[in-house]
């Protein structure tokens, strides 16, 4: 059973965990058994752990140490077997020196962890990752298998990846959308140059009329840093409204004029 706590509006977080008892609230006409009980006896993957509101967290520390929930407006506790799995991209310990995160329950959490470098620290998995993007993608926009061009690698290694894998299989679905013959080119990627150490963008021999730097228009520039960060977020657009410190509504109509809807 697979939670994302950051998609859940912090006010319904506990009901939808810990399930709700009739008459708990106004619309809860009858009793429900939440997510946790749904996944006993077997795995509870919770994504952005991070973002899980602090009086959920105290429940959730119970859940972890005596093995019971208690239904919202119920007074009898329950017993549960399952096995939890947790994932976040927030630094925890820094989210606990702000207030953000319980130390007790980050140390309950913490038995074995497994960390995942960002894709800007592992620049020798794009062209394994970008060859099984591009078969699933071939196949499921139902289009000719395509080959990556040595520029387009290049490329694709140099980027930074704000928004990780997610962004990369983006990327490449737009170039498989793009593409005219049965090769991919950095023009397909729409990536922008990477830029030198000095601040520059770095130059390979002469520029061609195709790969000569030119200014992205302003729009481009806002599209791209909106993706990047809607990436970041694991497309929750909710998450990314607030990083971009925009309504929720003005992001959507964003998405909606530039076809970033799917």
């Amino acid at each position: 059973m697979a939670v994302n706590c950051a998609a859940l509006p912090q006010e319904l977080v506990e009901a939808e965990l810990f399930g709700t008892e009739k008459g708990a609230y106004t619309d809860a006409a009858t009793a429900r058994a939440g997510l946790v009980e749904e996944a006993t006896d077997g795995t509870l993957f919770l994504d952005e752990i991070g973002r899980m509101p602090l009086a959920v967290q105290a429940k959730l520390l119970t859940l972890l140490e005596e093995r019971t929930i208690r239904r919202l407006g119920s007074t009898r506790e329950r017993k549960v077997d399952i096995r939890l799995v947790a994932a976040t991209n927030r630094d925890l310990e820094a989210a606990i020196a702000e207030g953000d995160f319980r130390e007790d329950l980050y140390y309950r959490l913490n038995v074995f962890t497994i960390v995942i470098p960002p894709l800007r620290h592992r620049p020798e998995d794009v062209p394994l990752l970008a060859q099984h993007f591009l078969e699933r993608l071939s196949a499921e926009l139902e289009r000719p298998s395509l080959g990556l061009g040595e520029e387009a690698l290049a490329a694709l290694q140099a980027h930074s990846w704000p928004g990780n894998v997610r962004e990369l299989r983006n990327c490449l679905e737009r170039a498989v959308l793009l593409a005219a013959t049965g090769c991919i080119t950095s023009a397909d990627l729409g990536l922008a140059e990477p830029r030198s150490p000095s601040g520059g963008a770095e130059t390979k021999g002469e520029p061609t009329d195709c790969d000569a730097e030119r200014p992205l228009p302003l729009d481009e520039l806002e599209r791209r840093h909106l993706l990047g960060v809607l990436g970041q977020c694991d497309g929750n657009r909710t998450q990314a409204a607030e990083l971009l410190d925009v309504s929720r509504k003005m992001l959507q109509r964003k998405l909606q004029e530039w076809g970033e809807e799917a």
